[in-house]
């Protein structure tokens, strides 16, 4: 063996180390809710907000203040319910 070759053969074996410590350091993405997302925002303050139901059929019995009402989006109340949307978001 020459001096190249142990040259190649650390540098390899540094690279080696390299990768592996960077594939142990590495988790997992979270991927996030499809459905959830579709259905939830969260806002800059970090409320999560959803859209109110009973707005999309049957609308002639609902008074029009009801319905515009009923346009406006929520806030989810429950903290524990909301954190964990915010962790299906991926937040």
């Amino acid at each position: 063996m020459t001096a190249t070759d142990d040259d190649n053969d650390e540098s390899t074996a540094a690279y080696a180390r390299l990768v592996l410590s960077a594939l142990e350091a590495t988790v997992p993405k979270m991927k996030t809710h499809k459905g959830m997302k579709k259905r939830f925002r969260v806002t800059r303050n970090g409320k999560v907000m959803r859209h109110n139901a009973m707005c999309n059929h049957i609308l002639t019995k609902k008074t029009a203040d009801r319905k515009r009402r009923l346009r406006r989006a929520s806030k989810v109340a429950e903290t524990g319910v909301a954190k964990r949307i915010k962790r299906a978001l991926g937040r």
